[in-house]
């Protein structure tokens, strides 16, 4: 659950708020102040370590905690994490294991905001 906190349309985009965080989606027709549900999907999750500033296109970015990881599948795991409320990251075992990912851990979740589209269109 989101409020929304401004508009930029001249970027096409509304930044909504969340647990004192912010995200970025397509511009959306709710005036500020409303609230609106999101929904992201864990393949649209990329997890960085956030040891130092990254320069990336993704607007996105959220101070994660790592809270349980599960195997999906022969590649793949879910990474349970704490962002004020919770998110799933879908990654490769490589990543995993890349990135020496363990619950505890604090990591930066990125979400592409162009990935959020479809889920607020629906």
């Amino acid at each position: 659950d989101a409020t929304i906190a401004e508009h930029e349309p001249s970027f096409g985009l509304t930044r909504l708020t969340f647990k004192g965080h912010s995200l970025y989606v397509p511009l959306q027709t709710l005036g500020v102040g409303e609230p609106l549900r999101i929904h992201i999907l864990s393949s649209d999750v990329t997890l960085v370590r956030c040891l130092s500033p990254l320069a990336t296109s993704a607007l996105n970015m959220l101070d994660a905690t790592v809270v349980e990881i599960k195997e999906a599948d022969q590649a793949t795991v879910d990474i349970l994490l704490d962002v004020g409320c919770p998110l799933v990251a879908s990654v490769t075992k490589k990543s995993l294991s890349n990135l020496d990912i363990l619950p505890g851990q604090r990591l930066c979740a990125h979400i592409k905001a162009v990935a959020l589209i479809e889920e607020l269109t629906d």
